[in-house]
């Protein structure tokens, strides 16, 4: 069942990978949205699937050998015993690309609505047809900042007394038109941050947490850096 999804984890991410968009925000685009207002989309919360170290790559003979080390160390205690953030990476992202966007672009956010959509992982055009949809619903007529989880992992890397963990996280951004579904910036990023396996079993829900706001912070740096 582990092996699973390992295996599913990773044709996701590829997939999901393979149809992202980078569009860069034009200056013509930037001013004209100035003038109008921006609402910050608030996505369904993502946690983290947890993924233990598992050898395959070794073939069965490296399955059994990490499997032994694993479970010698107490490593998979460790694994199990990390709790999952309570803090979701993509909050802090669209919290920096927000307050960026205020300050750089002039910007004026009004509110926030929560996400349209039937699951999380739909492609850049499904979300800004959703968003048009309930623009027209509402009567809004500015723009959309999308900002939502394409995945989010904790992994398992090494085996035994040398195990850490490595957090994963993809994000995306979309700034689109209410009007007509245009989608006049968009970007994914991609983010990964290590932890020493024991040093986080043993600083628990604050360590988690803060390595969630972090990943967040730095994948809008990413996306800042692409199209803003």
């Amino acid at each position: 069942m582990a092996l699973k999804k390992l295996v599913v984890a990773a044709l996701v991410a590829m997939t999901l990978g393979g149809c992202a968009k980078t569009i860069k925000l034009s200056d013509v685009d930037a001013k004209t949205i100035s003038k109008s207002t921006v609402k910050p989309v608030k996505n369904r919360h993502v946690k983290e699937s947890h993924i233990n170290t598992h050898g395959i790559q070794h073939g069965l003979l490296g399955v059994v050998v990490t499997t032994a080390m694993n479970a010698a160390s107490g490593a998979y205690g460790e694994m199990a015993s990390i709790p999952a953030a309570k803090h979701d990476p993509q909050t802090a992202m669209r919290e920096r690309l927000t307050k960026y966007l205020q300050k750089t672009h002039k910007f004026r956010f009004k509110g926030t609505i929560k996400g349209p959509y039937s699951k999380p992982t739909i492609s850049e055009e499904q979300r800004a047809k959703a968003l048009t949809k309930l623009a027209r619903e509402t009567g809004y007529s500015g723009y959309y900042l999308d900002v939502s989880t394409v995945f989010y992992q904790s992994i398992m890397e090494g085996a035994g007394w040398f195990a850490d963990l490595a957090y994963r996280y993809r994000g995306r951004a979309l700034l689109v038109s209410a009007k007509d579904g245009k989608i006049l910036a968009a970007s994914t990023c991609d983010v990964t941050d290590h932890s020493d396996l024991s040093d986080l079993a043993g600083k628990g829900q604050k360590s988690v947490d803060r390595f969630a706001r972090n990943l967040g912070y730095a994948c809008a740096e990413q996306v800042i850096q692409k199209i803003f």
